[in-house]
């Protein structure tokens, strides 16, 4: 057997025996440096910063309780009023009969949209606010810090640095005497409210004031004349249909267009007279508006919860950046 024949057996060794001697590399993660913490770390650590983390949250509790027993109260009065069923000039089913001849007549035919969000837009609208603000003289309690009661006149208004560069940069002159418009803004953006509830209709209509009997009594007076001036609105629009009409009758010689003119104003003095009869025009008051003992607001529980958590919260973390920062420096 020559010397490059090997046994099998043989050859078989030597190859386990190169395989023993191959370096073997071991990959090892790379450590790292970033401070780990866990649960009960974590807690530990807010353990040792405990006092500093109570006396946080009791200081920004106690600013809160501060804050929100110095802010005055203000009271909700809350009216529920029922819409009642406007039929515009009282011809939306007769003019579905008639059809084109209603439009022929100038009589005003009502459409689709619900009469109680058209009542609704006309209390919260600039013209009747302004209307009620000054038919209440509402003027000096609306802008009590500015009203002299003793010498019923205006101050100045007060201005801090804000509002005073403010006022300079837009080229604004200082308005001494707040007007409707202002009386207006502060009257809808603060005081008033009107909520209509989806499911039965109802409309709930607030007013908010630091005096609880003024609220009631401003909610009462404006379903008041909400109702009187939606009354006379439609008095007013029958009574000029029936002038028209009247005048139609006299120069219409067709004695079939003649026949529509009559029924149409039959209807229209129906509907003057049972305008005339009605209390309610617009809304039927369900529930009138009563003076509260309750505030409305502030929350002062909310307020001083929300301190007490904010307070907590921040001790929390300034607790743990800190015992973090001191970590990664002895490492």
């Amino acid at each position: 057997m020559s010397d490059k024949e090997q046994n099998p057996e043989e050859e078989a060794v030597e190859k386990r025996a190169v395989k023993k001697e191959q370096p073997v590399y071991v990959v090892q993660a790379a450590q790292s440096h970033e401070p780990e913490l866990d649960l009960l770390g974590l807690l530990s650590v807010f353990w040792a910063w405990k006092w500093f983390i109570l006396l946080v949250t009791l200081l920004f509790g106690g600013g809160a309780a501060y804050y929100a027993y110095s802010l005055p109260n203000y009271y909700k009065a809350t009216a529920t009023l029922a819409p009642l069923d406007q039929q515009g000039s009282g011809l939306a089913a007769l003019s579905g009969q008639l059809g084109g001849l209603a439009k022929l007549a100038g009589v005003r035919v009502k459409g689709q949209a619900d009469p109680t969000d058209r009542i609704i837009a006309k209390i919260e609208s600039r013209a009747f606010i302004e209307a009620f603000i000054k038919g209440e003289g509402l003027m000096p309690e609306l802008f009590k810090a500015q009203w002299d009661e003793k010498n019923k006149s205006w101050n100045p208004p007060a201005e801090t640095f804000l509002q005073r560069m403010k006022r300079v940069f837009n080229k604004v002159d200082l308005v001494e005497e707040p007007t409707l418009a202002m009386g207006y803004k502060r009257f809808v953006g603060g005081k008033l409210n009107i909520s209509k509830n989806k499911k039965n209709g109802m409309i709930n209509l607030s007013v908010v004031d630091r005096d609880p009997a003024r609220a009631a009594q401003w909610a009462n007076k404006l379903v008041a004349r909400i109702n009187k001036q939606t009354k006379d609105d439609e008095i007013r629009e029958i009574k000029r249909h029936v002038k028209y009409l009247e005048h139609q009758l006299l120069i219409t010689e067709v004695l079939e267009i003649k026949e529509v003119f009559f029924s149409l104003l039959t209807e229209q003095n129906k509907k003057l007279m049972l305008s005339n009869s009605k209390k309610f025009y617009a809304f039927e008051v369900i529930d009138s508006a009563i003076e509260t003992t309750s505030p409305f607001k502030p929350k002062r529980l909310l307020i001083v919860a929300f301190g007490l958590v904010a307070g907590l919260l921040l001790s929390l973390l300034i607790s743990f950046l800190v015992s973090v920062g001191r970590k990664k420096h002895v490492e």
